[in-house]
């Protein structure tokens, strides 16, 4: 350990951490409540430099989803988080069914 070193960061921001003001499930809710959205996985919630919140996740569709529907579903998706702080959202949508590999 170093002694005397000061983080001027909270460590969570340091190692790009959840921030503290927010929940995973919570988060998790908020996109599963999105009309259109059957399930989600692969999320991560984290914070480059304490003020902006990004997230990456993966939504599950309906099978029978066009690629009209998939938009309308990442907008609404990006609004809803928006009220919740999170300013940049890059979201992958798969129809039910589609092999994804992160699945958890």
């Amino acid at each position: 350990m170093l002694e005397g070193f000061r983080p001027t960061r909270p460590v969570a921001q340091i190692v790009q951490g959840t921030p503290e003001d927010i929940t995973l499930k919570d988060v998790e809710r908020t996109l599963a409540n999105v009309p259109g959205v059957l399930s989600v996985h692969d999320l991560h919630v984290w914070s480059l430099d304490g003020e902006r919140t990004v997230l990456t996740a993966h939504l599950v569709i309906p099978r029978v989803s066009s690629l009209e529907d998939a938009s309308a579903v990442k907008s609404a998706a990006r609004r809803a988080l928006s009220r919740k702080g999170i300013d940049h959202a890059t979201l992958e949508t798969e129809r039910r069914g589609d092999p994804c590999g992160m699945e958890s």
